[in-house]
């Protein structure tokens, strides 16, 4: 049954928000606070001995998909070993977004000008497109602050921390990390939507935008008073919208009230109505 309620408007600070829509330097961090949650408080999301999170064992209707097609980001979305309290998370925009890594990327126009999504997974910046590896590669060369350093998945390797390939190039936000998106782009990692049917469901709630994030919740006990959120989106038009629609999957209806909804929408600026839907809560605002 869909319950929905007007909210009346209110501004709260997004320092320390549940969720907040995409695009600022400090969002894209792939750094998280302790608690694992961005601020959602509770314990870190559970990993299992070899550091990758538990999924919930949920039936969400929807098919376990396998993403074929790398020019979609969903493609590019795998599980991965995570650090004690960590989760898997993602970021997407359409178009080139500097702000992902920096200086890091400086070396030549060209490739920023291929650049169709950027989209931050997996401690990796992985830029997607149709990119001319012999001219970049070129360019590189001709730069004294850059060297070749190999070759990974048949990608080639720039200063051990840029992967460039003819669909993506793939950019370690930490050390080596280029290593899982080149191992899912060669089909040695499976799609995140093939273990997860979750991940699925949360794409369909959310309205197709330029920008995109979904991120593992830890159990949310301390801050809304149930076991787990599981999964949570965020979506917009652009980087730049204001307007946003949040997202949160439950594993249990009965977890979804509205004294629950009532703190998912304490910590966001500007709520103007809210859904619940079985299991699944949805924001719609402004920030």
């Amino acid at each position: 049954m869909l319950r929905r309620r007007a909210i009346t408007a209110g501004f709260a600070s997004l320092g320390a928000g549940i969720g907040g829509c995409f695009g600022t330097g400090e969002e894209d961090s792939d750094e998280f606070e302790s608690n694992g949650s961005r601020g959602g408080g509770g314990e870190p999301t559970p990993v299992d001995d070899e550091g990758y999170p538990v999924v919930a064992d949920v039936d969400w209707g929807v098919e376990r998909r396998r993403p074929t097609d790398p020019e979609n980001f969903r493609f590019w979305l795998t599980m991965h070993r995570q650090p004690p309290g960590n989760g898997v998370r993602f970021n997407y925009a359409d178009g080139w977004q500097p702000d992902h890594v920096g200086e890091l990327f400086d070396f030549t126009d060209l490739a920023q000008q291929s650049v169709t999504g950027s989209l931050l997974h997996a401690n990796a910046a992985t830029y997607l497109g149709t990119f001319d590896v012999d001219e970049l590669l070129q360019h590189v060369e001709a730069a004294d602050e850059y060297e070749r350093t190999g070759e990974y998945g048949g990608f080639h390797l720039v200063n051990d921390r840029i992967a460039i390939g003819p669909d993506a190039i793939v950019v370690s936000t930490f050390d080596v990390d280029y290593d899982v998106p080149i191992d899912r782009y060669n089909g040695k990692r499976k799609p995140l939507e093939a273990i997860d049917p979750g991940v699925t469901r949360l794409f369909e709630e959310l309205p197709p935008g330029g920008s995109l994030e979904g991120e593992y919740v830890a159990p949310i006990r301390d801050a809304l008073g149930v076991e787990t959120g599981y999964l949570r989106g965020i979506s917009s038009d652009t980087v730049e919208s204001r307007e946003c629609t949040w997202v949160y999957l439950f594993t249990d209806e009965s977890h979804v009230t509205d004294t629950v909804l009532s703190k998912l929408e304490s910590p966001l600026a500007h709520v103007r109505r809210t859904e619940i839907d079985g299991r699944v809560a949805r924001l719609f605002g402004t920030v």
